[in-house]
């Protein structure tokens, strides 16, 4: 699947940011953290750029997770994500931010 969106991404640009996702959750399953995180902020300027904030949202939020030291970044991306999932009435991904807010600030 993820070799499928990636040529339809060289096509169609706006698939992109989906692809690098796509990519990032990939890495990130097969235990390749680095490479997730870079393909998540690929993920997150893409549809930063073309104005897709759930799907950068949901690259903060994952992004967050692979960030090792609580603190400044990873706030800083959780943050992100809430304020992109709020005005797109997201309950579940907002109580999950909001509940990795709660970890990070008590680390």
């Amino acid at each position: 699947a993820c070799k499928a969106v990636s040529g339809f991404a060289l096509s169609f640009p706006v698939v992109r940011p989906t692809a690098a996702y796509l990519r990032a959750e990939e890495h990130a399953l097969t235990g390749h953290p680095r490479a997730a995180a870079r393909a998540y902020r690929a993920a997150m300027s893409g549809a930063a750029r073309l104005g897709l904030p759930r799907l950068e949202a949901r690259a903060a939020l994952r992004l967050s997770q692979l960030v090792r030291h609580a603190g400044g970044a990873r706030t800083q991306l959780l943050e992100r994500a809430r304020i992109l999932f709020m005005p797109l009435d997201d309950r579940h991904s907002l109580e999950e931010v909001r509940e990795l807010l709660g970890t990070a600030a008590r680390r």
